[in-house]
């Protein structure tokens, strides 16, 4: 069974530069109850919450969703609760989490 399924963002899930249209938020939002799901875009974190997140209910739906903004070069995923998105910063030597929404 899959464990992961990834999206890219523009083209893919939305067309460029748009929100998600009505049917495939249900859908994600769907998705995300049953598999972890992780979307990737070229673009910035604001991209994110102007095409995504502002589509999905900002619920415990989210716990399952992971984003990958400017190419993956960061990586977000949420709180348990789903409310919470928290910049996850892997270095050598420890990892540090910074909130970033609330």
């Amino acid at each position: 069974m899959k464990k992961l399924i990834v999206f890219d963002l523009d083209g893919t899930l939305a067309h460029s530069k748009s929100s998600l249209d009505p049917r495939t938020a249900t859908l994600l939002r769907d998705l995300l109850d049953i598999i972890k799901v992780a979307v990737i875009s070229g673009g910035a974190w604001t991209q994110f919450e102007m095409q995504l997140l502002t589509d999905l209910p900002q619920d415990s739906h989210l716990a399952n969703l992971s984003l990958l903004p400017t190419c993956g070069t960061k990586f977000f995923n949420t709180t348990e609760d789903g409310r919470n998105f928290i910049q996850r910063i892997f270095r050598r030597s420890k990892r540090e989490d910074y909130c970033i929404s609330g």
